[in-house]
């Protein structure tokens, strides 16, 4: 599933307190709880991802952070299932690139051509009304996200949500 961005760069850790906007839930689609009780990590509400909207299509970034837990750092992977085969799935995680975080809290800044995106930058925006990449007009994801821990006692251990998680079905992720 690991595949890497070309130019790889470790992200620098950021001590940011942000409200989370995009944040799994703790019912997969089946409306099955999963047990969150894996050492007071509660992916539901430990996982945030907030979505920061720049001037149009400038400036927008979105800062990942990931509590409650002894990991040491995560992979993100997005995935733009809303838009079918028109979407782009250069950072999914699974036959492209994947977002890797040394750290639990880091920062992916937009950029507007797949030739720059790396390690800590991304192809996907926040218009933040349905204009951007991220959310519908009603504010529902457009997006679907894997996130993968790395090291600790939760080494390897993955969740999915948003858009269409089943997108993520062959990795046998926690459903969020």
């Amino acid at each position: 599933m690991k595949t890497y961005l070309a130019l790889a760069l470790p992200v620098i850790a950021l001590s940011l307190n942000v409200a989370c906007k995009t944040s799994p839930s703790d019912t997969g689609d089946s409306g099955d709880t999963i047990d969150t009780t894996q050492g007071g990590f509660d992916p539901a509400s430990d996982i945030n991802l907030d979505w920061q909207p720049g001037e149009g299509n400038s400036g927008s970034s979105m800062t990942a952070t990931i509590s409650n837990t002894d990991s040491t750092g995560f992979y993100l992977g997005m995935a733009e299932t809303a838009a079918g085969s028109a979407g782009w799935y250069g950072e999914d995680c699974l036959e492209n690139g994947c977002h890797q975080f040394n750290s639990m809290s880091g920062v992916l800044d937009y950029v507007s051509t797949v030739g720059a995106v790396t390690n800590d930058t991304t192809l996907f925006n926040d218009g933040n009304d349905g204009t951007g990449d991220v959310y519908t007009s009603d504010g529902g994801d457009r997006l679907t996200y894997l996130v993968q821990l790395a090291g600790g006692s939760l080494d390897t251990e993955c969740y999915v949500w948003g858009d269409a998680p089943s997108y993520y079905a062959s990795e046998s992720c926690h459903n969020l």
